[in-house]
């Protein structure tokens, strides 16, 4: 059966996004003249991935590439010795003097310095957002991760070129029976976590 569709679908959509979002912003900042700033913030180009990527080395797909593309991060294709996954080729993103030096830069002129503040916190609250393609982190947060067999972060790892994770079917799946086992004391550890937000499992 064919639904028939509204032809504004996709801009009631953004529309309806966008003003829950701000709503929310000034419902936490109790200030439109500050919600409206905040939102400028997360709403530029790379700021947000950049802040991301410096505060809590990791960002999304899309973030790293838009960071690529603008000289912002490298990024390393690496192996590693853990047995598991051997074989694997991971691509982490690297990150310089000028990805420093370009969010403070950025955030000294769009906002106030008590504001760049409070967005920094904010982001320094989650790890990462996964709106469903996949995340790149740092090496070393990929290996600190790997330790861990976090396969509930690792599951989500994806390579810059194509988008697909570096890690075999069977790797993923051992990580999670591993998880399986001890899953009460990961979950105390998980509360202390920065956490990956999942737009996918929003209900």
């Amino acid at each position: 059966m064919t639904v028939e569709l509204p032809h504004d679908l996709i801009t009631k959509a953004f529309l309806a996004a966008r003003r829950a979002r701000d709503a929310e912003l000034q419902h936490v900042l109790l200030d439109a003249e500050h919600a409206v700033a905040f939102a400028r913030l997360v709403d530029h180009p790379y700021l947000l991935p950049l802040a991301e990527l410096v505060e809590n080395e990791c960002t999304t797909l899309a973030g790293a590439r838009i960071l690529l593309e603008n000289l912002l991060a490298t990024y390393d294709e690496i192996s590693l010795s853990e047995p598991l996954f051997f074989g694997a080729r991971f691509e982490t993103l690297v990150t310089s003097k000028v990805t420093q030096s370009e969010l403070r830069a950025s955030l000294e002129e769009l906002c106030s310095e008590e504001l760049a503040e409070t967005f920094l916190s904010a982001v320094r609250r989650y790890r990462c957002i996964d709106n469903g393609y996949g995340i790149v982190p740092q090496r070393a947060l990929l290996e600190e991760e790997i330790r861990k067999k976090n396969s509930r972060f690792l599951q989500r790892v994806v390579r810059i070129s194509d988008g697909q994770s570096p890690m075999a079917e069977k790797s993923l799946k051992a990580l999670r029976r591993n998880n399986g086992a001890g899953s009460s004391a990961r979950m105390d550890n998980r509360a202390e976590e920065k956490q990956v937000i999942d737009l996918t499992r929003m209900q």
